[in-house]
């Protein structure tokens, strides 16, 4: 009459049960193999590895301890490569909070996202929306038509990672090596749709060399994290 792994299929059943029973229906449940289970269970047959990379964990410590931003939710991720204790899948996954991180609000939530590179400016047009605050990992693309828009939703400025081997990782393959690291610098960076939280920083902004895409000059260079340590660029 119901599942006894999970609280919340278990209610769905019981739920299906009484809208059946009150209208004369008679429900079974059928064993199908996998192998003729096609369609159900595609999506979780065809794994993309290409989707798990994940931040250097003692990368990311560094940057929310350099930025003192402390996540309390990863909205881009999975069971093998969040970084944090709640996260939000992109397909059903066992361990997430929710489905999907464009279907729920962001407000209020204090999130890290290390997005696909090509959902940046839907992000970015999400946390304006809903005037939330998290840090994100991008990569250092100027010409990029979101860049403008990410400069106007800084907090504070970001931070350069290191372009090193380790920087960005499979989890279930520690040997694959992400193939954009060698010729794209990421940034990580602390963005905020509230306008009460950007107002400080946005008013130095136009002073610093890096909003231009050039080499950061003199005290107000971006700084990179390399071997546990908080260095400037040199």
């Amino acid at each position: 009459m119901g599942g006894m792994k999970s609280l919340e299929c278990d209610s769905i059943a019981k739920e299906l049960w009484k809208f059946c029973s009150s209208r004369g229906i008679w429900v079974s449940a059928t064993y199908i193999p996998g192998r003729k289970n096609v369609i159900a269970d595609r999506m979780s047959r065809e794994f993309n590895d290409q989707t798990e990379w994940m931040l250097n964990p003692a990368v990311f410590l560094q940057i929310i301890e350099k930025l003192t931003f402390f996540p309390m939710i990863d909205i881009f991720a999975s069971r093998l490569n969040h970084q944090v204790d709640k996260y939000i899948s992109w397909l059903p996954d066992p361990g997430s909070v929710s489905v999907d991180a464009f279907s729920i609000s962001w407000s209020n939530i204090n999130f890290y996202a290390y997005p696909p590179f090509s959902m940046i400016g839907v992000a970015l047009t999400n946390i304006v929306q809903d005037q939330a605050t998290g840090i994100m990992i991008i990569p250092y693309w100027t010409t990029q038509y979101w860049y403008p828009t990410m400069m106007t939703l800084l907090v504070k400025e970001p931070i350069i990672l290191p372009q090193t081997k380790t920087l960005i990782t499979l989890p279930f393959k520690p040997e694959a090596k992400h193939p954009l690291i060698p010729k794209t610098k990421l940034l990580a960076v602390l963005l905020s749709g509230d306008a009460s939280l950007t107002a400080n920083f946005q008013q130095g902004l136009a002073k610093l060399s890096w909003t231009r895409g050039e080499r950061p000059q003199g005290e107000n260079t971006i700084q990179y994290l390399d071997d546990g340590k908080v260095s400037a660029l040199e």
